[in-house]
């Protein structure tokens, strides 16, 4: 513990100046207190759910509520200069320019590097898997919702973000810390929350093309129309394909003598993705109803890392989901209620014919589940309560026709989730206690016989973590905010009761846990500029890795543990003549904290500086845009030798963009402007330079 504290110095010395030259403009002038006192409204920092919503909730229902100049205490960092209101009134997050993904050759990875304390991992180029980390977390520890809907699987593994489709993002905010309540999310890696585009009020439509280099394709589309006065529909689609046949250095696993080297195709790197959405929601002056109804299906090959190229591997994905969701407003004595309920089939098919990424497979995945959540909010000055009971089941099942018993068996998980919070106003302090309780239930499916033995009786566990937010206006400008509290993850059910095959189960796993603090500071002046100073620091206990327990078989244990401790910057400032520029830092301490061979090394796969800088020009019907993104040399394994390590790498990107008259937009995207050949995890090659060049037209609604 005294080491974990010491290592907390420079992150609280950081904030603590950037809070002392927050407060000095407020003893010129002591802002008027009233202005703060919120016994009507709601508090801050909880504007957009003051109607019911969840977090990240369309801007559309929140016109009514966050009018007007942002109030201090929910001052978000924000990529862009347009304002989503945030959920929760102690928490640090960054609220992404949605419109600007949609119209260049960006997916959700390329995007997300501009977070502080975000590391996208990549695993090829446009289109191809990526996961994404905050704050030196795992992966899988990093919660994804899409209109309010997890997608992390109770089976395991990260959300792939290229999964999600960019064109079809109505917002996109990352809560690089805690999670809001309202999300019942247990905010161990942070949340990202993703919301459609909704039909509009009146009819409108659009069309976006794209067309590069590596044979990338891709065709976007919406229309949105009105029935029966209160209904609105609207219908949604892309189509996105890539070769991905890129060039890259093969050391031929030889890094220590670059005489071997060879310049090499990146085959087997195609990928094909097919996503539609329906929608239709129908509002009355009292709540809304709105069911939506999504599917996709994706076939991409599988390369492998680049001394080991595989040509046969592929992996084909098919998923359908329908969620209907329930607002009523105002009931009794309840400010509002709302209940989303969804479920889901997912299918993954995963062949390695020649078995070049290990044994040869052709294994089948079938995921089916669902869940039912209410939200409950009562409001009686001071106090701002949230109530949020969240129940859900999943189901896995495993067929691998490769191997002689092919049945693998599966797995079941019922799950039930509490959230309980109060935010109080206090003249210029607000604060939010909150506590999330989950019961949950795992049991094992028998397999066919033949395959290893079965791992054990249901299992029943009951958890607990707690937090405490605080915000404090300091004038109409800046606010301070933290929050501290503890967190767990539950094993997942691979780790849990293994695949049947190669990975043996382990029921007595323990779940991930550990405590985490976070303190900064948040200055604003409407659109002009914006600064932010975050200090986190983070404990992490029980983290599960896989261990090689005989001849090709693993097993998960709960071996590891991590002290995180870090600063983030972040910064925005609007010049005349159309100009803006846009930075954002993270300097962050990730260490082994295990009392193995490895204590005190770096974590693998975690970089000491992350950075993106930004200068954009606007004028009249051109724009144009400059990111620099900046990546640390990590290490990639465990002893962390420095011969290993993956080197710093710096990416240059340029966008180029013209609005016509009548809804058409042109656009010329440039990535890796210098062409740098880059490796990421696992030392997967990424692209050199490639180019994109775009269409959209929009018509109806507020087109142009």
């Amino acid at each position: 513990m005294s080491r974990w504290l010491h290592r907390c110095r420079l992150p609280a010395l950081v904030v603590v100046l950037v809070m002392w030259a927050a407060i000095t403009p407020a003893r010129a002038g002591e802002p008027d207190r009233d202005a703060f006192r919120q016994e009507e409204e709601a508090p801050p920092g909880l504007a957009g759910a003051a109607e019911g919503g969840e977090p990240g909730q369309d801007a559309t229902r929140q016109e009514d509520v966050t009018a007007g100049e942002p109030l201090p205490s929910r001052i978000e960092e924000r990529v862009t200069v347009e304002a989503e209101g945030v959920a929760d009134i102690a928490a640090f997050a960054t609220v992404v320019d949605t419109e600007e993904i949609a119209s260049r050759g960006e997916d959700l990875a390329a995007v997300l590097r501009r977070v502080p304390g975000a590391r996208v991992r990549q695993y090829g180029g446009f289109g191809q898997y990526a996961t994404l980390s905050l704050r030196s977390s795992t992966a899988e520890q990093v919660t994804i919702q899409v209109d309010g809907i997890p997608q992390n699987r109770a089976l395991g593994g990260a959300v792939d973000l290229s999964f999600l489709p960019a064109t079809q993002l109505q917002s996109l905010t990352v809560y690089r810390g805690f999670a809001p309540a309202a999300s019942g999310s247990a905010g161990l890696g942070g949340l990202v929350d993703i919301r459609t585009r909704v039909p509009g009020e009146t009819p409108e439509g659009d069309l976006r093309l794209l067309g590069g280099e590596l044979d990338s394709r891709r065709a976007a589309g919406s229309l949105s129309f009105r029935t029966g006065g209160r209904w609105r529909h609207g219908v949604s689609g892309e189509w996105l394909q890539s070769e991905g046949d890129y060039l890259y250095l093969d050391t031929r696993e030889t890094p220590f003598n670059p005489d071997d080297d060879v310049t090499r195709t990146r085959d087997n790197n195609h990928v094909e993705h097919t996503y539609a959405l329906w929608q239709s929601i129908r509002e009355t002056e009292s709540g809304e109803l709105a069911l939506r109804a999504r599917v996709q299906a994706r076939q991409r090959g599988l390369a492998g890392v680049s001394s080991r190229p595989a040509t046969q591997a592929r992996l084909d994905e098919d998923l359908a989901d329908l969620s209907l969701a329930w607002t009523r407003r105002r009931h009794g004595v309840l400010q509002s209620v709302s209940v989303l309920a969804d479920g889901f089939r997912q299918e993954i098919r995963f062949q390695d014919p020649e078995g070049e990424l290990g044994a040869r497979k052709d294994q089948t995945t079938t995921l089916t589940g669902g869940g039912l959540a209410t939200t409950l909010r009562w409001w009686k000055a001071p106090h701002r309560v949230l109530a949020r009971l969240e129940l859900r089941h999943e189901e896995a099942d495993v067929h691998d026709s490769a191997l002689a018993v092919p049945d693998r068996g599966g797995a079941r998980r019922d799950q039930a989730t509490l959230s309980l919070e109060d935010v109080m106003p206090l003249g210029r302090w607000t604060l939010a206690p909150s506590l999330r309780a989950q019961w949950r239930r795992d049991r094992p499916e028998a397999a066919g016989d033949g395959t290893l033995p079965g791992s054990g009786d249901e299992i029943r566990d009951a958890r607990a973590s707690a937090r405490l937010g605080v915000a404090f206006a300091l004038n109409d400008t800046c606010a301070l905010r933290g929050s501290a509290g503890n967190f767990f993850r539950n094993p997942n059910l691979v780790e849990l009761f293994g695949d049947r095959g190669f990975v043996a189960g382990n029921p007595s796993l323990r779940p991930e846990r550990g405590e985490s603090v976070e303190l900064g500071a948040a200055c604003a002046r409407n659109e002009r500029w914006s600064l932010e100073a975050v200090g986190f620091a983070r404990r992490v206990r029980d983290l599960i890795q896989f261990l090689p327990v005989s001849l090709g078989v693993a097993k998960a244990v709960n071996l590891a543990a991590a002290e995180i401790t870090g600063v983030e910057l972040s910064a925005g400032w609007t010049l005349p003549a159309g100009f803006r520029l846009e930075a954002s830092g993270t300097l962050q301490d990730a260490r082994d904290d295990s009392g193995g061979p490895a204590d005190g090394e770096p974590l693998v796969f975690q970089p000491r500086e992350l950075g993106w800088f930004s200068a954009s020009w606007r004028g009249g019907r051109f724009s144009t845009r400059w990111d620099i993104t900046y990546v640390g040399e990590n290490s990639t394994d465990r002893l962390d030798t420095e011969a290993l390590r993956l080197p710093t790498r710096i990416i240059h990107d340029l966008l180029l963009s013209h609005v016509g008259r009548r809804g058409l937009r042109l656009s010329l995207d440039v990535r890796n402007i210098f062409d740098r050949r880059t490796l990421d995890v696992q030392r997967y090659p990424l692209p050199g330079r490639t180019v994109f060049a775009g269409m959209g037209w929009r018509w109806g609604g507020e087109s142009t």
